[in-house]
């Protein structure tokens, strides 16, 4: 079973379009093969409950907000061409809002990935997942968009995840990070912050590995 590789990435970002419904130029990471899963992870603050549309070609995953709907999390994918290394995307919002986004271009991937999305408040915990795939080699990715008053910054990522990257806003610190192992199921810790949030929505998503006799764990990436 061979893990699945985060090959290229676009760090955990604010687009700088400001508030708007149209979010122009996201970028895709910079290097993209065929058979790629690209991965796109796109948040949104303050907006109220609303609806995020993908361009062609991506399947979403999730399209939820916290309690307050406050914070947004909106995932999707789609297996690459190999054309798509350099490019962006344009993703839009049922209302206008400010966005901080993150992409991924992950190797050595097999069936659809799973996620699980939870709405918090004080904590930045990522929720437990049970992937309906077996117990394989597998990349969990977790994720959070935090809201707190005034100055602060997300410090670390759950016990045992690397590759963190952040977004640390006036208002909003936004994260993900990464591991691999060999499991049927994941409960992540919680994201360290420097100051108590507001609200939160966190997310765990399951990559599922590929079927071949490999089994070393590598990281690359390019953050």
């Amino acid at each position: 079973m061979a893990f699945p590789i985060v090959q290229s990435s676009v760090a955990v970002n604010y687009d700088g379009l400001g508030a708007t419904a149209s979010h122009t130029g996201l970028a895709l990471p910079s290097t993209v093969s065929a058979g790629d899963l690209l991965l796109f992870v796109f948040w949104t603050s303050a907006a109220g409950a609303q609806t995020v549309s993908f361009p062609a070609g991506w399947t979403e995953l999730l399209d939820a907000e916290d309690a307050s709907a406050t914070i947004g999390t909106a995932i999707a994918y789609k297996t690459a061409s190999g054309s798509e290394g350099g490019t962006t995307i344009t993703v839009t919002t049922s209302a206008i809002t400010l966005s901080i986004y993150a992409s991924y271009a992950i190797s050595n991937w097999d069936g659809v990935p799973e996620v699980s999305a939870a709405s918090g408040t004080t904590t930045a915990d990522p929720p437990s997942i049970t992937p309906t795939f077996d117990s394989v080699g597998t990349l969990w990715m977790v994720g959070t968009g935090a809201y707190k008053s005034g100055s602060g910054t997300i410090t670390a990522a759950p016990s045992g995840y690397s590759g963190l990257s952040t977004y640390n806003g006036v208002n909003n610190d936004m994260a993900v990070a990464y591991k691999q192992t060999v499991a049927s199921s994941e409960d992540p810790g919680t994201f360290t912050i420097s100051v108590t949030p507001t609200y939160t929505h966190s997310f765990t998503l399951a990559v599922k590995g590929t079927a071949n006799t490999t089994s070393n764990l590598f990281f690359g990436s390019n953050f």
